[in-house]
Parts: C-alpha cells; structure tokens; sequence
C-alpha cells in the first residue's frame, strides 16, 4: 500500500506531525515502511495557465501557446511555448516550467524549434519526477489547491509531497485502504479522523431508485449488498485522485474503473459498478432486476435474467474501452452502482475448494477482510463522480446480512503477565476505544468485555487484544526479563533401566568384553551336531537367502 500525506491529511490532521516520526509510529504498531522518500517539483516551474493554442505552421504535431506566468487577468505576464502534447489547448492549467529550471532530465532553455521561438516547457507529470498520470501534459485542477497563475507547484502540497510505502501482512485486511491506515495512526497520535464526506444530498425532483432497479436474493446467502444508480458522462479525475492510483500503479485510461479503485483504496470497501443498456431499459418498462444467486460453482454472484455480471468477492466491473455506450438526451450513461462484503473466511475456504479464476485486486480485499460499511464506500465513490455532470437517484437498494463479533473477556491482571507489565485498566480500556472496540466495564475491577469492531476480522480472542495493546502502548516500553528456566524431575523408571543396562555395557568392554548383536543363519546340520536346538521342519524357511 502506497499513500502520501496529501491523500492522508485528507483523513487526519497530521499537519504538524514529522514524516520521519510518522514511519517510526507506523514501524511500531505493526504497519511495517517499506520506503520513505519526499518528492518535490523543481524550482522555477509555475502554474501557467494557456491562453491561446495554434497549430506551428511547420510542423503537424505541434502547437504554439500562448501562456500565462504571471500577473493578473487582462494584464497576464506570458510566454510563447511550443509543445507537442496532444492535450494542450487553451484555457486548461499547466505546469510551466521557465527557463533556467532544471528538470531530473534536462535543463530548460530559450530554444528555436522548427523556425517558432520557445521561452519555456509545458510538463507532463513524469518530466518533474513524479508518476505518470497521462499521455501528455500534466492538466491541473483545484483539487491540489487554489491555482494562482505564477505560484511555484513546490508550494502545493501534492507537488511537495511525502510518500510512504507500508507492507500490511494478511491478517490485517482493514489496513487495505487509507481509512484503515488512518484509524491506526488516529488511535497511536491520539488525533481524531476528519469527518468523511456523507451520502451526497439529493434534489427533490431527483427520480428514486424504485423506478428502474429492483434487487433480489433467489438463495439463501452470506453476502451484503447496496446499490446506487447514477447518471454520469465520462470525465477527467482530480488530479489529487489520479496521483494516488498512479503511485500505487493502478491508474488506466477507463474513468470508471479509476473512480471505482480510488474508492475502494480510500475506503476499503469492495465496489462494482453495471453501466446498463438504455434501450433494453426503454424497453422493460424502464427497470433492470439483479438477482443474487449461486452459480454452478457455489459462489454468490450477481445476475441479470440469465446473463452473470459479477461473482461476489471473486471479479468485478471489466474494463473496456472500446465498448458501445449508449447515453441519454442529456449525453449520460446509466450507471448501477454496488457495494458488497462477504466473510472472509466464507470467500477464502470456497476459492481454496474451486481454484476459480480470480481478479486478483478484488479477491485480496474480499479474502482478508473488506470494509463492513457499504454505506461509506458508496459514498466516496458517489461524491467522487459527482465532480463531472452526473445525476444521482434517491435512496438505494439492498439486501444485508447483519454482520457482528463475539464479546472478548478481559482480565487486566492476565493481561499484564501475558505482556509483561504492570497495565492500568483505564489505560487498556482508552486503548481498545480509541481502536473503536466497544468496552463494558464490569463491576469486577480486574475484568472488561471487548467486543472488536465489525471490520477487525483479526481479533477473535483474548490472545488478539494483548496484541493490540501491546501494539499501542509500545514494546520498547516494557523492560527487558531474563527468561526463567524451572527445570523439573523428568527422569522414569524405563529411563534408569535404559542408563543401567548402558553403564553395564561400558564396564564390560572395558575389561574386554564385546557384545555383538545379530541375526545367525547357520546350517542346521552343524547346530545339530554341537547339540544346539533347532528350528522344527514346519517353520524353517522354504526360500532361504544362502544356503545356511
């Protein structure tokens, strides 16, 4: 998992906390930093802003624009550049980089290219050093902060920018998204996440969900789901948003398949996304009918009449940039939005069983553990498409398992033993609540009941929440023991007989004595004749290995 502290202060106010103490807190509560690195824009490139956009007269790939530096509008300080992006048009912000700056690969310079003068560069994201987020120049938007034409991109914080790279072991799948990450950080600062954006608030003249989308579960199921439709015209992610998925090495050129990873990454909650038909939905009266149900295999799938759109857990919405999309009047493309969780151990024990061709993206959240909240994910991923010309439906659609997790006794004084210091009750109980368990104290002073939070699928006993405060109240706290060593009688009658027998050996080849064991194979005649006993005729061997 990769994030910067642009996409975390998003979650948490970490403003005045230190990157370099940041990995330490992460080291120590078990979310182990793979990498740290700060990646900064080169001085002398500034927001610009292109004013004009012409074909150069001499060559066919290029345009010659018109910038803005500096100054304000009607009295912009600007800049003859020539570029070859295919993207560059005018009124879109840019980065500019001026002469004088020095990019990772090249220094900019006044330069002559094919007869037009060229005062500058306009950048795309890979030429100052950060991921790439398309073919060609990179296009700013608001989402980095107020464009102010002229203002160095070092000042913006997602171009100033902290990157942590954090490996998560399996077992702890909440950590999957940047919410996970930040409810354990919460919890270690002792800071208070930032409240997330709610379901959008819909207008009143907005068509409900009713209308064209009905839900129902043919067979008995593990799975929870909750559907969303919208109306939505394809558009350009923030550039806050597109950052992320690129350094995490996910980003496509498919827009709803990058609003539904940047979602699912935020959140950590499995979402899916059905772009419909508009003439099978004209008509059918207008309604598309999703059945849950098991397929040939077992797994929990998502049909519509006889055609299977997704197994549950297993694959999801597929990526297809060459599809036909049939929009409405207004150039929107209906759109079933869906959120789902199904048990971990559910998903992972039939996937063992079928070996099923998997997506891999969404078995890895759906196998160690997604996000229980559906409501969350469906609704970063709704304000997230919001941000184009979309149109959402009231209310939702669903069909939900009531998802909990046993009460877990506590006692302090184990507790302790089991850590190795003297712990505080209220200390242990500030902990689990600040890790969202909710604690009911007894009336016994040594005892609390944990019941852990619907999405730590990790802790299910008492063994679990001694990890947990030990986590949070830091190893390096607790002083080093020698290991005690109680050695007991281990000795039995079989073991004296045995050294016995063994000393009488020793003794007697030391006086020159030597014992030999083995199988004798010997002629029988010979036996007889020294006046040995014999084997009777019935028991001796038919086939013998020689002849004695």
């Amino acid at each position: 998992m990769i994030f910067t502290r642009s996409i975390l202060s998003q979650v948490l106010p970490i403003e005045e906390i230190p990157g370099e103490e940041i990995c330490k807190v992460l080291n120590k509560i078990g979310l182990e930093v793979e990498s740290f690195q700060k990646n900064i824009a080169p001085k002398k490139v500034v927001v610009g802003k292109i004013l004009e956009c012409q074909k150069h007269p001499d060559a066919t790939k290029l345009n010659v624009c018109q910038v803005a530096i500096g100054g304000e509008e009607g009295a912009y300080e600007t800049r003859q550049i020539v570029c070859g992006a295919p993207n560059a048009r005018a009124d879109i912000y840019v980065a500019v980089a001026l002469e004088g700056a020095e990019l990772p690969q090249v220094k900019i310079q006044k330069a002559i290219l094919r007869g037009v003068e060229s005062c500058g560069m306009l950048c795309s994201t890979t030429e100052l050093g950060f991921p790439k987020v398309n073919d060609g120049i990179v296009e700013l938007d608001t989402s980095i902060g107020e464009l102010i034409i002229g203002k160095e991109l070092r000042e913006y914080p997602y171009f100033n920018e902290e990157v942590y790279e954090i490996s998560i072991t399996p077992n702890r799948g909440d950590c999957m998204s940047l919410l996970g990450i930040a409810r354990d950080l919460s919890a270690a600062f002792k800071l208070e996440c930032k409240a997330l954006c709610p379901m959008p608030k819909i207008s009143e003249n907005v068509p409900g969900i009713g209308r064209v989308l009905q839900v129902i579960a043919s067979d008995k199921h593990r799975t929870s789901l909750l559907f969303k439709v919208i109306e939505a015209k394809p558009f350009l992610l923030p550039l806050g948003a597109v950052l992320f998925l690129a350094y995490n090495d996910v980003l496509t050129e498919d827009w709803l398949g990058n609003a539904l990873r940047f979602s699912m990454l935020f959140s950590g909650v499995l979402l899916n996304a059905y772009p419909q038909d508009l003439r099978q939905l004209t008509s059918k009266n207008g309604k598309v009918v999703l059945n849950l149900k098991q397929d040939e295999q077992g797994f929990e799938s998502i049909y519509q009449e006889d055609r299977k759109l997704s197994v549950i857990g297993i694959n999801g919405y597929t990526e297809n940039l060459s599809r036909k999309v049939n929009l409405n009047e207004e150039g929107r493309e209906f759109i079933i939005l869906e959120a789902s969780y199904i048990p971990p151990e559910v998903i992972a024990q039939k996937a063992m069983e079928s070996k099923p061709k998997v997506d891999e993206r969404i078995f890895t959240f759906s196998s160690r553990g997604s996000n229980t909240d559906l409501n969350l994910g469906l609704s970063v991923l709704s304000n997230l498409l919001l941000n184009g010309d979309a149109v959402l439906y009231n209310d939702t659609q669903e069909v939900l398992e009531v998802q909990s997790k046993t009460p877990i006794t506590v006692e302090i004084p184990l507790l302790s033993r089991v850590i190795g210091v003297e712990l505080d009750k209220l200390q242990v109980v500030n902990i689990l609540r600040a890790l969202e368990f909710k604690v009911e104290i007894s009336s016994n002073e040594n005892l609390i009941v944990a019941t852990p939070p619907v999405f730590r699928h990790d802790v299910v006993g008492f063994q679990d929440i001694a990890e947990e405060i030990i986590r949070f109240y830091g190893i390096d706290n607790i002083p080093s023991q020698p290991l005690s060593f109680i050695q007991q009688e281990q000795t039995n009658d079989a073991l004296r007989f045995y050294r016995f027998r063994r000393n009488l050996s020793k003794k007697a080849v030391s006086v020159g004595f030597n014992e030999v064991v083995h199988f004798v194979f010997e002629n029988k005649e010979k036996l007889q004749a020294y006046g040995f006993s014999v084997l009777e005729n019935q028991l001796e061997l038919i086939n013998p290995i020689t002849q004695d």
